[in-house]
């Protein structure tokens, strides 16, 4: 389009010639609507008017005179006197009608009177009475396609248009000749302007272009005798972003101010929107009256598409930040809270039981375990699927009835545990049998659920948090064996001893051992020197504490069947910190790409001795730093047959041996992908029993088939990826790094494109200056 308009743009003097055409057509339609010139139409109109009000009167007279055998032949004579009549006919009554000419067939019944198809129908009268009807066709004249366009006043406007525009442009031609503003320029300013390399526009006070540089004509793809007394506004000028404001031209014209800086952008003959910097200057006078302005525009599309990509990759920065943030937001949350009920998780639990143990032994605190009842059967009879569904809403019944009294967790399986603070022992029993009632009470997916919970308190007697914990199992013990849905209380154990052989014996871990803990000793354990060497870990190497965590998870799911809630605390604790002597291994073999050569290996293993070392001055408990040993032990003789011991923390071992294994297996390495969940089971049982224990194995079968694995490893999926410890193999670990790398690169090079176009830009105005000063 805007070429096509370049190319055929019409000179000043033919455009005055049309305007001037135009003005005098308008003048003449005035006339003939004030009718100072007859239309023929009008006319022709009239004289049928004057034909209908003679033949009336006519045959009115011969009524009044009873000449009724006279009126056939004064009908004849009239049509054939007359050439616009097509027909005529006189009716009275319904038969009585007297006619001249082919009326019958030409006549339409039931046509009111129209002048315009030339049917006409008129009452005579005589003596005052109506007498009868007189009925008239004219002739309607025939018509082509082409008749409206030579009929009046067409022809005579069409004349005296062309007439009038070629007079008035051939007379402003040779006036333009002599007046032209382009022709006012000296030639030395025209030549100044010329060598400027930014268009300049000399625009009058109402609009118009009076001279133009080569730089604008080029801008616009047209010369300059077209350019010159054209609207600077017809240029289909836009302002970026469709900013509702004017043009800064118009505005310095209408204000009379200096507008500098702003970005208009145009299409011309490339097709492609161009954008320009245009800088206003008005030209006052000496009464301070506005004389003109002067127009620049610089072409910056360049610099333009170099600051809008550099803003895209700044946004893109941006919004990886934010999702960064959010990640690590929800990060934090998966950190410290289960992904199914949205409760505490272990860990959580661990460092919020250990702040409120630390508190002045004169506030009071209690501990609730609780376990739904009869959950195996759940999962058997209506499936896995219902039985999340149980845990779900288990835990949001907890969460809301307990409110702000107290913290929720889930503990492991279907056991949740409650924290109570600064409440006395009656008032937190009390609270434990609400918590029982909500959930009795609220069916959930069409299966009635309850729970079986056991409470101590911290006046009980207990020498630490686990022994606090013990006191809670063995009287939730107590109540499943009691009969399940139920209250009891440490305190008042003995109570129910006795009713013990009356109630099915249930399949309990090693709880019973831990029925007089009186007899043991216990190690202080301060969970949060376990997540302090955790942070530790993480910070010199993520992927291996992320490691750590899943195996602490598995480890705990998978060993409930087989060890005390004691042992499995212990054997949580060593999961976390089994690799805590990687804090100092070297960054060239901790982060190599590639397998490790041997002497690399070796390296390691010192490491793994460091790791005992740290965790035995960390802790006063022999036996996570045994079972730490042990199970470096079997990893390091794990191809030596079937082993044999008879360490008290062999079991926990194992299964921390066959947890790493598993995981190292699905989550692969930098050097290796991943095995399938199957593939890594089927590679287990083909080196079970020489290389794992075929009873850690048999519960880890289980508890991969029971579909909790497959839970854990679709929260894992919602974590970033910058968090999640699978990694893919080499080239692919490269690409990403290659990926960042080249994304800093682009950025580094846009932005010297972008200084090299400024530093450019202030050179070319310079230029301009030294130019204009000159």
């Amino acid at each position: 389009m805007a070429s096509f308009q370049s190319k055929f743009q019409l000179r000043p003097a033919i455009r005055l010639a049309i305007t001037v055409g135009f003005v005098c057509v308008s003048l003449f339609s005035i006339a003939m609507g004030l009718n100072f010139i007859p239309n023929p139409k009008k006319s022709d109109a009239d004289l049928r008017i004057g034909i209908i009000r003679t033949v009336a009167t006519s045959v009115s007279t011969f009524a009044e005179n009873n000449r009724f055998s006279s009126l056939q032949t004064f009908l004849d004579r009239t049509l054939a006197i007359e050439p616009r009549l097509a027909s005529i006919a006189i009716k009275r009554g319904k038969n009585e009608q007297l006619a001249s000419g082919p009326h019958q067939e030409l006549w339409v019944a039931g046509k009111e009177t129209d002048f315009s198809s030339g049917q006409v129908a008129i009452s005579v009268f005589c003596n005052g009475k109506d007498w009868g009807q007189l009925e008239m066709i004219f002739k309607t004249p025939q018509r082509f396609w082409w008749s409206s366009v030579v009929e009046f006043p067409n022809p005579l406007i069409a004349f005296l248009f062309g007439s009038v525009t070629l007079v008035t442009w051939f007379v402003l031609n040779k006036t333009f000749k002599y007046i032209n503003p382009s022709r006012l320029v000296p030639d030395r300013v025209r030549s100044a302007f010329d060598t400027i390399g930014s268009g300049l526009a000399m625009v009058t006070p109402n609009g118009e272009i009076a001279h133009a540089n080569r730089s604008f004509c080029r801008i616009v793809g047209r010369d300059s005798e077209q350019v010159v007394g054209s609207k600077i506004d017809e240029y289909h000028w836009t302002l970026e972003n469709d900013v509702p404001r004017d043009f800064p031209w118009n505005r310095t014209r209408r204000y009379r101010e200096v507008i500098s800086g702003e970005i208009v952008q145009a299409k011309f003959n490339s097709g492609v929107a161009q954008k320009y910097m245009v800088n206003s200057t008005p030209v006052l006078g000496a009464a301070s009256e506005l004389r003109g302005l002067l127009v620049s525009f610089e072409d910056v599309t360049a610099l333009e598409a170099k600051k809008a990509e550099l803003a895209k990759i700044i946004q893109t920065v941006r919004q990886s930040r934010d999702e960064v943030q959010r990640q690590n937001e929800q990060l934090n949350f998966l950190a410290n809270y289960d992904s199914l009920t949205r409760c505490m998780n272990r860990r959580s639990f661990y460092s919020e039981f250990e702040k409120l143990w630390n508190q002045k032994l004169e506030h009071p605190l209690s501990v609730l375990i609780m376990d739904i009842d009869f959950f195996k059967k759940i999962n058997d009879n209506h499936g896995h699927s219902a039985g999340d569904e149980v845990l779900r809403t288990v835990g949001a019944l907890l969460v809301s009835t307990l409110g702000s009294r107290g913290t929720v967790c889930r503990y492991g399986g279907e056991e949740f545990t409650v924290l109570l603070a600064d409440l006395d022992f009656a008032a937190c029993c009390g609270i434990a049998e609400e918590l029982r009632l909500a959930v009795q009470e609220q069916p959930i997916a069409q299966i009635n659920v309850s729970i079986s919970i056991g409470i101590s308190h911290r006046g009980l007697g207990a020498m630490d948090q686990q022994h606090l914990l013990d006191q809670a199992d063995q009287a939730l013990y107590a109540a499943k064996r009691n009969g399940r849905n139920q209250v009891v209380r440490y305190d008042r154990l003995q109570e129910y001893v006795s009713t013990e052989s009356e109630v099915p014996q249930q399949p309990v871990s090693n709880e019973q051992s831990d029925s007089s803990p009186e007899s043991e000793k216990f190690p202080d354990i301060e969970y949060s020197s376990v997540t302090g060497l955790l942070s530790a870990l993480s910070f010199r190497s993520r992927e291996t504490a992320e490691h750590s965590v899943r195996v602490a998870d598995i480890a705990v799911d998978i060993g409930r069947g087989l060890l005390s809630n004691r042992e499995l605390y212990q054997l949580e604790i060593a999961a976390l910190l089994h690799d805590v002597g990687k804090i100092g291994v070297p960054d060239n073999i901790l982060n190599k790409i590639g397998k490790l050569t041997e002497e690399e290996w070796q390296i390691l293993k010192r490491y793994d001795e460091m790791g005992i070392a740290i965790i035995r001055s960390a802790f006063s408990s022999c036996s996570i730093t045994q079972t730490i040993e042990t199970y470096f032990s079997i990893k390091n003789n794990s191809c030596g047959g079937i082993r044999t011991t008879d360490s008290e923390n062999s079991l926990s071992s194992e299964i921390l041996y066959v947890c790493d294994a598993f995981d190292s297996m699905i989550s692969g390495s930098t050097y290796r992908k991943g095995l399938s969940t199957g593939d890594a089971l089927a590679e287990i049982l083909k080196n079970t029993p020489k290389q794992f224990c075929p009873t850690v194995v048999n519960q880890l079968v289980e508890y991969v088939t029971s579909g909790r694995l497959e839970n854990r490893r679709q929260t894992a999926t919602e974590v970033p990826a910058s968090s999640v410890a699978n990694k893919v193999d080499n080239e692919e670990s490269v690409e990403k790094g290659n990926s960042k790398n080249g994304e800093l690169d682009k950025l580094i090079i846009l932005a010297d494109e972008v200084m090299t176009l400024c530093y450019q830009s202030n050179r070319e105005n310079d230029q301009r200056l030294v130019g204009k000063k000159s």
